[in-house]
């Protein structure tokens, strides 16, 4: 007999569209599915290994939101992160972590703006 495949399906509770549209929504849907559905891609990596996520977490969307700072109050370029990998997804693991991609894109070089020329680029200014 075939086991049959359980997927994790998003409470029921009506959410805002706005909400169900956030990165807070799209990645409380994702970790529920990465621990608890078997079919994911990314089962192997988390549930398989005995990652799970919190039962106050697993039970609503707002559980999740109000333990991670609010709706709304992830800041820009951050992603969930544990601080222990093996650990849980909850409220005492996780974190919103800044993503190398947005600093790295972000990070601009003052000195290069107040540093006086070098004699090269002198030299090419007065050569005009």
């Amino acid at each position: 007999m075939a086991s049959r495949r359980r997927r994790f399906k998003p409470t029921r509770r009506p959410v805002v569209r706005m909400q169900r549209d956030s990165f807070e929504w799209r990645m409380w849907v994702a970790i529920n599915s990465w621990c608890h559905d078997p079919g994911h891609p990314n089962y192997a990596r988390y549930g398989g290994r005995g990652v799970v996520v919190a039962d106050r977490w697993r039970e609503s969307f707002a559980n999740f939101v109000q333990d991670m700072g609010g709706y709304g109050t992830r800041p820009h370029g951050t992603v969930l992160a544990r601080r222990d990998r093996s650990g849980p997804f909850s409220a005492k693991n996780c974190y919103w972590k800044q993503t190398r991609a947005y600093t790295a894109a972000t990070h601009i070089d003052s000195s290069a703006e107040t540093s006086q020329p070098t004699h090269s680029q002198s030299v090419r200014k007065s050569d005009v």
